[in-house]
């Protein structure tokens, strides 16, 4: 998919907020692809939680990853769902300690 390579693009010029963008679209548009196999749309799925979760948006990041993995079960799907778990967990014992992550 042309498209993932855009959002990817985008994402390496740390423009996060286009790489969403353009990541919804193309997953959203793969959904409804009948040519699409289930591992194509879940690599869509895959990259927009990654962008989420580059962007700290760790809730949005795990309702993709999962979807993801519901699509496709994909062992590296899961772990990246328990990375994005770990990054949430420390963001939170930092706020307790007055610090800020971001």
């Amino acid at each position: 998919m042309p498209s993932l390579e855009l959002g990817i693009r985008h994402a390496q010029m740390g423009e996060m907020k286009e790489a969403i963008k353009t990541f919804h679209r193309t997953a959203k548009a793969a959904e409804v692809n009948p040519e699409l196999k289930p591992a194509q749309i879940a690599k869509a799925y895959w990259n927009l939680g990654l962008a989420f979760e580059y962007s700290s948006q760790y809730d949005q990041a795990l309702k993709y990853l999962k979807k993801a993995y519901l699509l496709y079960p994909y062992p590296p799907y899961l772990h990246e769902q328990d990375s994005v778990r770990q990054m949430q967990k420390n963001e939170e014992e930092l706020k307790k300690q007055g610090l800020d992550a971001k």
